[in-house]
């Protein structure tokens, strides 16, 4: 079996296919909608049409692609203002169709827009078919970032303009130790490392992706600014480069900032020794004060094995001229140091702020905005040509063997966000309640201790039951667990309210499947409470 933070699938169903993700981003999307999605895509589109002017790449009828759109309604606006010609591309189709339904909410056209549901490590386009190509903080969604960013610049049409918004660097001061909550949500032990200023050098730089890779959704925040940087210039040009690592710079990186900006040289790498070396120690001693588990550091030898290597780079180079990321770029880099410099030099000349932002972004981590100006096919064309099928306002385009996964004849269960209320009633039977809350999202909650649901009989098929539940948090900490056929498969912990996704495949099924949750606490008194949003089960070709 393999696992991942609750979550296990066999790795025999659908080999060759990473199910986590794909069915993380259902689940996800299935139900969460961030309200202030008009205002962040008006924002978007005020920015693209500012960058797009001051590189002469503005005018009427251009063809655009998003990637990653979400239910974003930015490509509704520049079809309405400009006459461009837009694809939304997303993994997900019901998001496409609520960003469609918004669009219409806020009077935007929406029959000239396509919408396009599919994986964005196989863009179903042709090479150079795009003038504009922007995603926004979606790169980092996947391990094999080159792959997508290759397919990126493939359907840029050369002379067009490749703009990648808000993404996430890697830090190297950082152990990367584990996934945290949202600020707002911090449990007692990211508290306390986040009054001592060490949340983000243990843990990860940019705070809350705990609640997405629940979802089994990837979040990679360790992607190298300068091999990002390494991989675009095969062949385009970087026209515009901005780092703004402000968002993840407290206290600690202040001072070492500072210290490394106004002391000499060598005053300030012991200055940034002892730092960081106290930091950890007096949070050790602190964790006995407060009974916080000690584990929960690097061990002694740990730290002091990071602070010496990124003094070794400071060693290296001039803090604040951007040679800190050119020494940390090293010897498995796909650019030269030296190509690097000359990459970097005429974006720095232009941009009095560029070179100290680029070493603070590299030490402490930043928010990545790049665009660039595609210059040479790199003679790499689409894998294989990928037919639409139309449903419901969006075209299917993912590939063949992916198609029968996300194929809604697949599913073995009605979609309870969009499904007929009736079919969902049915479908789950006498166990649960079902109500709309006041954002109108369809929650069922159980009216027995020991809720299930019974599929429609299967016949020798591998199938893929996920769920996405809500539990209210207590005073104890308690476990829901989703069993099949009366073996518990998977379960999820709450010490505190939240979302969660719960899954677990059945191999050679026959019959009709018994879906049931469990939930177990500590606590005398009244049973955990929670509810279910969304039930998938999937059948899987074999």
């Amino acid at each position: 079996m393999r696992k991942l933070n609750n979550i296990s699938i066999e790795p025999n169903v659908a080999p060759g296919i990473d199910l986590l993700p794909l069915i993380g981003e259902t689940a996800w999307h299935s139900v969460t909608l961030d309200p202030s999605i008009a205002e962040v895509s008006k924002a978007h589109f005020e920015t693209l049409v500012t960058d797009l002017t001051n590189h002469d790449a503005l005018r009427q009828g251009l063809k655009v692609l998003e990637v990653a759109a979400y239910a974003h309604i930015t490509g509704y606006i520049l079809a309405e203002r400009f006459k461009a010609d837009v694809t939304l591309f997303d993994v997900s189709s019901s998001t496409l169709r609520l960003g469609r339904n918004l669009a219409f909410e806020h009077g935007l056209p929406t029959t000239l827009v396509r919408r396009v549901a599919g994986d964005f490590h196989e863009l179903p386009f042709d090479t150079g078919e795009f003038d504009v190509v922007y995603i926004s903080s979606a790169l980092h969604h996947t391990w094999r970032w080159r792959r997508v960013l290759a397919e990126l610049v493939r359907v840029t049409k050369t002379g067009g303009h490749l703009f990648l918004e808000n993404e996430p660097c890697r830090r190297e001061l950082c152990f990367y130790r584990f996934r945290t909550n949202r600020q707002e949500d911090l449990t007692v032990a990211e508290t306390f490392l986040d009054q001592q200023g060490l949340l983000r050098t243990v843990a990860e730089p940019y705070l809350g992706s705990r609640s997405e890779q629940l979802f089994g959704m990837t979040e990679n925040q360790e992607i190298r600014l300068h091999d990002l940087l390494g991989q675009l210039s095969l062949s385009s040009e970087v026209v515009h480069l901005k780092a703004s690592p402000q968002i993840c710079m407290g206290t600690l990186e202040n001072t070492i900032d500072r210290a490394l900006s106004g002391k000499a040289a060598a005053l300030a790498l012991d200055f940034v020794r002892s730092t960081i070396s106290s930091a950890f120690e007096q949070a050790r001693v602190k964790t006995k004060l407060e009974a916080i588990e000690a584990s929960l550091l690097p061990e002694v030898m740990h730290v002091e094995a990071l602070v010496t290597r990124i003094c070794a780079l400071l060693e290296k180079s001039d803090w604040g001229r951007g040679e800190f990321m050119i020494a940390a770029s090293g010897s498995l880099s796909p650019i030269s140091p030296e190509h690097l410099s000359k990459l970097l030099k005429p974006l720095i000349d232009n941009d009095s702020n560029l070179a100290r932002d680029l070493d603070r972004a590299t030490l402490f981590g930043a928010a990545i905005k790049i665009i660039a100006c595609k210059r040479r096919e790199l003679g790499v064309g689409r894998a294989e040509r990928i037919e639409a099928i139309a449903a419901d306002g969006v075209d299917l385009m993912f590939a063949p063997e992916v198609f029968q996964l996300m194929d809604p004849r697949s599913m073995l269960f009605p979609e309870m966000q969009r499904a007929k209320i009736e079919d969902i009633v049915q479908a789950l039977g006498p166990d649960w309640h079902l109500a709309a809350s006041l954002n109108g999202v369809r929650m069922a909650t159980p009216l027995v201790s020991r809720p299930g649901v019974q599929t429609v009989p299967v016949y020798a098929e591998h199938v893929v039951v996920f769920a996405r539940v809500y539990g209210v948090g207590k005073v104890v900490p308690w476990t829901l667990w989703l069993t099949v056929d009366g073996e518990r498969r998977a379960n999820l912990v709450f010490d505190k309210s939240g979302s969660g996704l719960l899954i677990a495949s059945v191999s050679n099924a026959v019959g009709p499947i018994r879906i049931e949750f469990e939930a177990f606490s500590g606590e005398v008194g009244e049973s955990p409470s929670f509810n279910l949003a969304h039930l998938g089960v999937l059948r899987v070709p074999a």
